[in-house]
């Protein structure tokens, strides 16, 4: 089994701790490519005869796309947004920004920073552990209204419907497809969504373990 890092904003950790995200896309790493089912997105090889494994659905339409970064059985340590500020010699008070959840942890002495972006999060800090259990590869708006919802989404039932955040200023859609394009435009940049590229969706479990 594998363990990588895999970064998350404070909503998305937020539906992590909460239980209702149990998917996320992410856009396939440049490098390494394969050819993988244009019409069902499978990613299985294709045999030297150009057929498909008996469990494709799909017909003999081929595409080069980049390999997705994790797979089935890879156990994921979620980075977050924290901060970190010592308390007594050799031990630092952490704190997770999504929701701030306190923790005590003796300080490395090597260690020059207090961090607080989630790129730099150290491993031992982190408190959400990702089985994958799942991946496929398919255009990012081939994203379906279940799929959307498991992405995180929260029913909003004053509004009557679906937002990524329960903050009072974040967009609400009815279709949750569109309340999921928000979001993705808001993580990877304005536009994004539009140009519909190759995403590896992945579905995992979730287990909470304090650090």
């Amino acid at each position: 089994m594998r363990e990588l890092p895999i970064p998350f904003t404070g909503p998305m950790v937020l539906a992590l701790l909460n239980g209702t995200k149990t998917q996320t896309r992410r856009n396939l790493a440049t490098g390494t490519e394969r050819l993988i089912c244009r019409a069902c997105g499978c990613g299985e090889k294709r045999w030297k005869h150009g057929g498909h494994s008996e469990s494709c659905p799909g017909k003999l339409e081929w595409t080069a796309c980049s390999l997705p970064r994790y797979g089935v059985g890879d156990r994921l340590w979620v980075k977050e947004r924290m901060f970190a500020w010592p308390r007594f010699p050799g031990e630092y008070c952490s704190s997770y920004h999504a929701d701030g959840e306190h923790t005590l942890k003796p300080w490395p002495r090597e260690w020059t920073r207090l961090w607080s972006a989630a790129m730099h999060m150290p491993k031992m800090f982190s408190r959400l552990k990702l089985d994958v259990t799942g991946v496929k590869l398919e255009h990012l708006q081939d994203i379906s209204e279940a799929d959307a919802i498991a992405e995180g989404l929260i029913w909003r039932p004053a509004l009557d419907a679906w937002s990524a955040s329960l903050d009072p200023n974040w967009p609400t859609f009815r279709d949750p497809r569109r309340s999921y394009a928000g979001l993705w435009n808001y993580v990877n940049g304005e536009g994004s969504w539009d140009t519909n590229p190759w995403v590896a969706a992945y579905t995992f479990t979730v287990h909470k373990a304090m650090p």
